[in-house]
């Protein structure tokens, strides 16, 4: 994992992140015309590393082809979050933020870091293909191609409740969360176990259940894939964060004309 040193970084909301950073990882090597750039930032609750196993020889997204650009979201945990920030922006202090924030930073990322003047290609899903719709606002003249998936320029209802019950929450509900200045994570067990229970239920369809799907992943159980999946994705994480990017996908909304 790579950092990228974003120094004193304004927000869209006013503030100012002070010692902003950037993860990233990078995967192939950037042609000398610096021609060859893919931008690939990742989904809720995931990391660059998340997005590898999109990445290979022979593949729509081959290394020997692209330099491929994967950057992390502000609140991944490694990036600037509320889990490792300093006062006055530490954990339930942090600020309002908006996906805005992500891609005038990825833009820096590119532009400053590797010199790059066009992408080939922006691609996400989830809330990494809605950074793609602001990528078109903001920096359209850089981007060849766009390629969106599995989301909207803005949340559907159902989203909105979905992130607000799913996600926050689980978390803002437990009585040790208090107002995101919890004592230890480890106090926050049973909020991210909820949590996982409760994307396992929403997420995959009811085939997938229904089949036994699980079963071609090389789990052994219902329970042993909710333990070996579901659980294990989420409780390695820090809530404020999860709840950081929960809101600013529900914050999301298309500009007016």
């Amino acid at each position: 994992m790579e950092i990228f040193e974003l120094g004193d970084f304004p927000l869209t909301s006013g503030y100012t992140l002070p010692g902003a950073k950037l993860s990233y990882k990078t995967h192939g090597t950037l042609s000398a015309a610096k021609d060859n750039a893919i931008l690939f930032p990742h989904f809720l609750g995931g990391a660059p590393e998340a997005l590898e196993g999109w990445i290979g020889q022979g593949r729509p997204l081959d290394p020997d082809k692209y330099f491929i650009i994967l950057p992390g979201q502000f609140g991944n945990g490694v990036s600037t979050s509320p889990s490792n920030s300093q006062p006055p922006f530490e954990r339930g202090a942090f600020p309002a933020m908006k996906f805005a924030d992500d891609v005038v930073a990825q833009h820096k990322l590119v532009t400053e870091q590797f010199g790059v003047g066009e992408l080939q290609l922006a691609l996400g899903w989830s809330t990494g293909g809605l950074q793609m719709y602001e990528w078109a606002v903001r920096f359209a003249p850089m981007v060849k191609r766009l390629a969106p998936i599995a989301t909207a320029p803005m949340p559907s209802p159902w989203t909105r409740l979905w992130l607000h019950t799913l996600i926050e929450m689980p978390h803002t509900s437990d009585p040790a969360y208090n107002g995101g200045f919890y004592a230890d994570k480890a106090l926050m067990q049973a909020s991210l176990r909820r949590q996982a229970h409760g994307t396992a239920l929403t997420l995959p369809p009811h085939g997938f259940y229904h089949d036994e799907l699980w079963r071609g992943l090389g789990f052994s159980s219902l329970d042993d894939f909710i333990s070996r999946f579901w659980e294990a994705f989420w409780l390695p994480q820090d809530p404020n964060d999860l709840i950081c990017q929960a809101r600013r996908w529900a914050r999301s909304q298309r500009r007016r004309p």
